[in-house]
């Protein structure tokens, strides 16, 4: 084959063969440090995400801590309402003091068995059945004064029996309470 511009450069085919090897080579040393570089990239833009996170937390952590201050607050607040099983006598002394307050006249106050413990729960529920006399206004003050008392108590049942003509009448009042379970072998004190 005469190609006579081949002729007139004779190491042009040398060059085109270089050439094309370099080419090859390139690409076969860039192609997968391009997939190193993707890869790369990516994890840069993980870190600078991670990075902006932890900026945003460096400029509001005031704001955090003051959230974490009023969720302790109200943590604090919520267990000192919650006393120990073993403090239940502390029910008994204010309902009766809620009772004096309201002028309702405590005949008896009975605490019952704890209910069965639930597995995955901080509390017992500890019934008190309470058989007072009472007017009806003196018995709604006491009811929203266990209601909104210290200790975590709810109302459950009240029933009221009319005594004739009396202005009192006789009142008998299921209460929940609600203590910290105490801990295994510490016991009850019901």
């Amino acid at each position: 084959m005469d190609i006579p511009f081949l002729k007139k450069y004779p190491k042009l085919p040398i060059l085109q063969i270089l050439l094309a090897g370099t080419l090859v080579i390139f690409l076969l040393l860039t192609i997968p440090q391009c997939g190193n570089l993707s890869k790369v990239s990516k994890e840069v833009a993980e870190k600078r995400q991670t990075l902006a996170d932890i900026e945003y937390g460096i400029n509001n952590f005031h704001i955090f801590e003051n959230e974490l201050n009023s969720l302790q607050a109200q943590h604090d607040s919520f267990f000192s309402r919650l006393p120990p099983e073993r403090e239940f006598p502390l029910f008994l002394e204010l309902l009766s003091k809620l009772a004096k307050d309201s002028d309702v006249k405590i005949i008896a106050i009975e605490p019952q068995k704890v209910k069965d413990y639930l597995q995955n729960t901080l509390y017992v529920e500890i019934p008190v059945f309470i058989n007072a006399y009472c007017g009806y206004h003196d018995l709604g003050r006491f009811i929203n004064d266990i209601e909104f008392a210290d200790k975590l108590m709810r109302v459950e049942t009240v029933k009221i029996v009319a005594e004739g003509e009396s202005a009192r009448h006789q009142v008998i009042i299921t209460v929940i309470t609600f203590c910290l379970k105490d801990k295994e072998g510490e016991g009850t004190v019901i």
